[in-house]
């Protein structure tokens, strides 16, 4: 509710309950019509002007009182309103979640790939530590000293080309290993960059929010200041002696993870403390 509409309703109220004074203008003096501005009148004295002129024009304490009844509608719903939207504001609770999917995709499958890895080094480890079972042969060819023999031998062959097999695998399961840990690095990081920017986003939707839902403090309390004092006019209350509870006021909405508190101002922050894994 801005000033403007604020004069609006006090003085759209008092033309309707003057029942058909010529112009609002005629109906309410320069300082009621101005009340909304403090140091020019009294919110007390303004509300004995304004009932003073609907008296006047021909109206009564109940007019008086329900004029001050609909300032304080107003000011509740226009409250309650822009409550309602803080509230429906997303609080970014799924921005931990942003990249997750393919952070937990490539981590299974870089373990796995490790995993693979570590059995393909042992294998190989067996291979080569394998005791092989060599053919029988004549004394005369050992007694030669050639051993020649060996690398022909059937039982060395089927080793050597275990062996060989082995040191292939192993190659060819770390050339896995070390793509599948590229991968998870990069959706790691991706994953930090777009819960980064999902808080932030938060952060910024709901400073917005916030700023634009209490524009209107000011003229809210002025007008729930006003009706009360139009109360306290009818109740011959004085001045000193009229108390009453302060204007309703809309409440932060919390947010998620203490995003209202993330540094937004520029550079990608640690994340969310996740360590890579070390190759092996």
């Amino acid at each position: 509710m801005t000033p403007q509409v604020l004069r609006s309703i006090i003085v759209i109220a008092i033309v309707a309950f003057a029942h058909g004074l010529p112009t609002a203008d005629d109906v309410v003096p320069e300082s009621a019509r101005g009340f909304d501005e403090a140091e020019i009148i009294a919110p007390h004295d303004a509300a004995k002007q304004i009932v003073t002129e609907m008296i006047q024009a021909g109206s009564n304490y109940d007019a008086c009182t329900e004029l001050a009844n609909t300032t304080r509608t107003e000011v509740t719903e226009s409250v309650e309103s822009k409550q309602q939207m803080l509230d429906s504001l997303d609080k970014g609770c799924s921005c931990k979640l942003e990249g997750q999917d393919e952070v937990n995709r490539t981590q299974y499958e870089m373990e796995k790939a490790d995993h693979e890895y570590n059995v393909a080094k042992e294998t190989t480890h067996s291979a080569l530590t394998a005791q092989v079972q060599l053919g029988s042969q004549e004394y005369s060819t050992l007694r030669a000293q050639d051993c020649g023999w060996i690398k022909q031998d059937a039982a060395y062959l089927s080793a050597k080309e275990t062996w060989s097999a082995a040191v292939l695998a192993e190659s060819n399961a770390k050339i896995v290993k070390e793509e599948w840990y590229r991968l998870y690095v990069e959706a790691f990081n991706t994953a930090i960059r777009l819960r980064e920017e999902c808080e932030c986003k938060t952060q910024v939707a709901h400073r917005l929010a916030w700023a634009e839902a209490n524009e209107d403090n000011d003229a809210n309390a002025a007008a729930w200041s006003q009706s009360h004092h139009i109360d306290c006019v009818i109740a011959h209350t004085s001045e000193a002696n009229c108390v009453f509870v302060s204007a309703p006021f809309v409440n932060m909405p919390t947010v998620c993870d203490n995003i209202d508190m993330k540094d937004c101002s520029g550079g990608a922050s640690s994340g969310s403390g996740t360590e890579y894994p070390s190759e092996a």
